[in-house]
């Protein structure tokens, strides 16, 4: 007996500890947790509960939308990516500010992808900040 109670004792810790684990690891890789779901008796409550989800979702994404127009703020320059290196350019992306020795290919995925977009500085001091922590 106490053998069967030992063996569901390590069962229950070792799945606690691998849901633990998955968790702990889906959020270092994406930066948030998975969401959980929860299966609903019947179908009106799941549907009260989404039109509500809903209703809400759309009024804070207004409000959020509205204040983050007011709050967005004007940029000096932009990198990009040119010829596997970086360029930095003009806010208006014609004018060349300079070219650097920065490889592209060898910055992290996450920042790559910002740069694709158009890395944006606000000043000349943020600019040499993110330039300095990148050179060789």
């Amino acid at each position: 007996m106490k053998k069967v109670n030992c063996i569901r004792l390590l069962f229950l810790f070792g799945t606690a500890l691998g849901i633990g684990s998955y968790y702990l690891g889906y959020h270092k890789i994406t930066g948030n947790y998975p969401e959980l779901t929860l299966e609903m008796e019947n179908k009106e409550e799941q549907e009260n509960i989404l039109s509500q989800d809903t209703t809400e979702s759309v009024e804070e994404t207004t409000e959020t939308s509205i204040a983050s127009s007011n709050i967005q703020k004007a940029y000096e320059y932009v990198v990009i990516e040119e010829d596997d290196y970086l360029s930095v350019y003009y806010a208006d992306k014609k004018t060349k500010y300079m070219d650097t020795d920065i490889r592209f290919d060898e910055l992290s995925i996450r920042l790559q992808k910002e740069i694709k977009a158009g890395k944006t500085f606000e000043t000349s001091e943020e600019l040499y900040d993110f330039l300095e922590n990148y050179s060789s």
